[in-house]
């Protein structure tokens, strides 16, 4: 059974508790695009729209053309990371969430004028970096990785991460992969005065890799990695090995960036075993040169982790903005669901040259906004959006199932789908869906003036929108 767009503002909270749950669909614009506002310079201010570039007749007019047009309701970019008042306290555990006075009016204006109009919104919280080319108004990368608590899988003395015990002249356990070079160095020019470290110069034509000893891993850990670089460094990988040694599943961290002489220390996480594939056993790190490159691998240390300050703070300041605009609230009754990060598991790439995250990192990063936002009492559900690129969610493998839901079964109650597809199709992927879903985007558009971007006053992707109310091609 499939709801009409119209109805979905009445019907969520039945369509969400369903034992089966019908899918439903409503047509909704790109974002907050229309409310972007211009900086003292005459330049877009993208992630500024609820700051110094808040502009309500703008707002006001286009929600005009919006409601004049039948849409019932927007995708809102909230860009919380702007509104928070990030005092001295920010990251540590003695943080009490507050948000600027601006941003709150704002916002809450906003909402008012979405009411007014009959409409309500879809709420992106966060952003990830590098996709508008600045990392204002979004997460912090610091965030993201773990705090170690040991090295009690790879480290000084343990499985020789610290590669100080050697033999022929390289480091026992490691691995040197690919037709260049690597050797043993030190100590008194690595990352610390008495630290071992390794060279390693890939040919003109082929990547050079290094790999670490392989180490024992359960997956029931949050574990913490850190790998300390410098030079050419085309990309980490963390390999999940089984019993035997063969490889299972590994996590593709692209870094791509040239570090010169200064050491910086990569840090990042394991996947959950959520989505990992059963039986494996150990886990290794591979370090990777790019063709034509040189860099230079210092100690790596795996082992125990938490999040780390900066991350619980991010989980309290969404709590706390989520108990301000539950379903209860005045504000809250325009809001029609929440989403913790837009398109975050197609567009990976957190910017400030550290490279993409890999999805099955996000993955538990999601199910623990997840897990905050429906920790706060709410009516409000919380879906999860998937592109037409990437790593969408209806994708079937060579055996017609979807490999991909398991990055977002547990971190989600509803999928909102970017289809992008001007000729109307329907991936027919979604009749393997466990929960509701909707078309997202639906006013951005693969042709059209300007590509991507909704226009108030025009309807982009009419046949897919058709298409899916009539219940065709599904």
């Amino acid at each position: 059974m499939r709801w009409r767009a119209g109805l979905l503002f009445f019907f969520i909270a039945v369509v969400l508790a369903a034992a089966s749950p019908p899918v439903f669909s409503v047509p909704s614009y790109k974002g907050m695009d229309y409310g972007w506002g211009s900086n003292v310079f005459g330049t877009p201010t993208y992630e500024h729209w609820l700051t110094d570039s808040y502009d309500p007749v703008t707002i006001t007019r286009d929600l005009d053309a919006m409601a004049r047009a039948g849409t019932l309701t927007t995708t809102a970019w909230l860009f919380l990371d702007r509104c928070i008042v990030k005092d001295s306290t920010w990251g540590t555990s003695a943080y009490t969430p507050a948000f600027y006075p601006d941003c709150t009016a704002h916002w809450e204006d906003f909402l008012a004028q979405l009411r007014l109009h009959h409409m309500g919104a879809i709420v992106n919280l966060l952003n990830r970096g590098g996709d508008i080319g600045s990392s204002t108004g979004s997460i912090e990368r610091a965030a993201l990785a773990p705090q170690a608590l040991d090295s009690s899988l790879l480290g000084p003395g343990v499985n020789n991460g610290d590669m100080s015990r050697t033999a022929a002249g390289f480091p026992v356990g490691w691995q040197s992969i690919g037709p260049g070079q690597a050797s043993l160095l030190g100590p008194g020019n690595g990352l610390t005065s008495s630290g071992f470290y390794l060279s390693v110069s890939a040919g003109p034509s082929a990547a050079q890799s290094v790999r670490t000893p392989s180490a024992p891993f359960d997956g029931g850990k949050l574990v913490a990695i850190s790998v300390p670089v410098r030079g050419k460094i085309l990309g980490v990988s963390v390999l999940y090995l089984a019993a035997d040694g063969s490889l299972l599943s590994q996590d593709d961290w692209s870094v791509g960036n040239d570090f010169g002489d200064v050491w910086q220390l990569l840090r990042m996480g394991s996947s959950d075993a959520g989505v990992l594939p059963s039986g494996v056993a150990s886990i290794a790190v591979q370090i990777n040169v790019p063709a034509g490159g040189s860099g230079f691998v210092g100690p790596v240390q795996v082992g125990n982790g938490l999040r780390n300050g900066l991350w619980q703070s991010y989980r309290a300041a969404v709590a706390a903005w989520i108990s301000r605009y539950s379903g209860a609230t005045d504000g809250g009754k325009a809001i029609l669901g929440w989403q913790a990060v837009d398109e975050g598991y197609e567009g990976i790439s957190w910017g400030d040259n550290w490279g993409a995250i890999a999805p099955s990192f996000l993955h538990s990063l999601y199910v623990d906004l997840y897990q905050v936002i429906r920790g706060v009492p709410s009516a409000q559900p919380v879906g999860i959006e998937s592109a037409n690129k990437g790593l969408p969610l209806w994708s079937q493998d060579a055996a017609g199932q979807l490999p991909n839901k398991k990055f977002y079964a547990d971190a989600a109650d509803y999928y909102n789908l970017h289809l992008f597809d001007d000729t109307g199709s329907i991936p027919p992927g979604v009749d393997m869906f466990d929960k509701p879903w909707l078309i997202g985007e639906a006013g951005a558009s693969l042709t059209g003036s300007p590509a991507h971007f909704s226009d108030p006053t025009q309807q982009f992707e009419p046949n897919a929108i058709s298409k899916f109310l009539t219940g065709a091609d599904s």
